[in-house]
């Protein structure tokens, strides 16, 4: 199975200065299929123990694309991985140590049973938070690790069921050269600041020890409050959001969110990892999760040629972005293009945990008379306002990500 691409296209777009800027352009269903979640379905001591909860939440997000570690018999919950695989959802699978042909056996089970679950398989997970982890007599992790991933490498592709799998770089710190087809990143972005500037940091690091490969993102997020200090739901939302967009328009093939639920209950209110959720431990969807799944249903293009048709530069000018702004393009099939404008700022106060509503820059966006109909977008706050393409439109820009959509005559 391949990648989506990201493919560059120059779109007039002027500053308030004057100056002329390029921005990225994306298709809309490329957009849409980048956009994966991290999972523990093998876990049975909490709420991935009921797949049916998984299930739920991500027909809820309209997202078919989860991480996991790969299918392992010493483990339980072996039949969440088919249930996940009927109803469709493609899986990234990492595979962390131990022994290969016992990973690779369970590898090419689920994918003969359910052609197309494995979307990608991945190296060993984040090595250098391993204790250790040696291979052939290697003890450094770090070198072992290297040793490994060229083995999985091999196997893989030398096996009929999975040798047109892509095989993701292993995760470490800093970035560890190994044998892939795709170079492979994380990254938690301070909460206190934008995330364009360290996501873009940790990609090119992971492209220079796999030159001339694609990159993909296996774990980006934030935790939410109750713990002190932490985000509120808007501004986990709003960094999500911000985050996305910010990997597409540098070229990051793919994002993995960490992670799809709060799985356990956090009664002390001290522990970070239990509230990196997009739905909370009752299930509910936090203020990320109502935002993502919008941005799925705005992104959504069920044409037929929705991944193969080509990006068709457009006569949009912007006018009164500041030089923290950033802007994409993204295209349908059908003629109609969103326009998503976003601020590099904080939206988070740590000191006195309050959601940061400015500073607001005022613009206005000119289209071209080719547009049938416009309307104003923040995902976040879950509001749409109509404006008319054939007057410039007006946007207050702040800290939450806005989209222009531009339908076709």
């Amino acid at each position: 199975m391949t990648l989506p691409k990201t493919i560059a296209i120059a779109i007039l777009l002027t500053l308030g200065g004057g100056a002329a800027a390029a921005a990225q352009a994306v298709r809309a269903a490329d957009l849409a299929a980048s956009v994966g979640v991290n999972v523990h379905v093998e876990y049975t001591d909490g709420a991935y123990a009921d797949v049916g909860r998984t299930l739920a939440a991500l027909k809820f997000l309209g997202v078919n694309l989860v991480r996991d570690a790969a299918p392992d018999p010493h483990n339980q919950g072996q039949a969440s991985y088919g249930a996940l695989a009927r109803r469709g959802v493609g899986f990234d699978l990492f595979v962390n140590g131990g022994d290969i042909p016992t990973a690779i056996g369970g590898l090419v089970a689920l994918q003969t049973q359910y052609p197309g679950a494995v979307h990608a398989i991945e190296g060993p997970n984040e090595i250098n938070n391993h204790a250790t982890f040696s291979f052939t007599g290697l003890t450094d992790k770090h070198r072992a690790a290297t040793a490994y991933q060229a083995a999985l490498y091999w196997v893989v592709k030398t096996s009929p069921m999975l040798n047109a799998i892509p095989v993701l770089a292993f995760t470490d710190y800093p970035d560890t050269p190994g044998a892939c087809d795709v170079a492979n990143f994380h990254s938690y972005p301070d909460g206190r600041g934008a995330p364009g500037a360290r996501l873009a940091q940790d990609a090119d690091e992971a492209r220079a020890v796999a030159p001339g490969k694609p990159v993909v993102d296996t774990e980006f997020g934030y935790f939410t409050q109750p713990i002190h200090g932490a985000l509120s739901q808007r501004g986990q939302a709003r960094l999500i959001l911000t985050g996305l967009l910010d990997n597409a328009a540098h070229g990051v093939r793919e994002t993995y969110l960490y992670q799809l639920l709060d799985a356990y209950r956090d009664a002390s209110a001290q522990d970070s990892e239990k509230h990196y959720g997009l739905f909370d431990i009752d299930d509910r969807p936090k203020t990320s999760a109502q935002m993502l799944r919008r941005l799925m249903q705005l992104l959504h293009d069920d044409t037929p040629n929705a991944h193969i048709f080509p990006l068709r530069p457009d006569g949009v000018a912007i006018e009164g972005l500041p030089a923290t702004a950033r802007t994409l393009a993204i295209e349908k099939a059908g003629g109609e293009i969103l326009i998503a404008v976003w601020n590099e700022t904080a939206v988070w106060n740590a000191a006195t945990e309050a959601d940061l509503e400015g500073p607001t820059s005022d613009l206005v966006l000119k289209a071209t008379p080719s547009h049938g109909s416009a309307s104003v977008i923040d995902l976040v706050g879950g509001t749409l306002t109509a404006a008319d393409p054939a007057r410039p439109i007006r946007l207050r820009l702040g800290t939450s990500p806005l989209f222009v959509r531009l339908s076709a005559q």
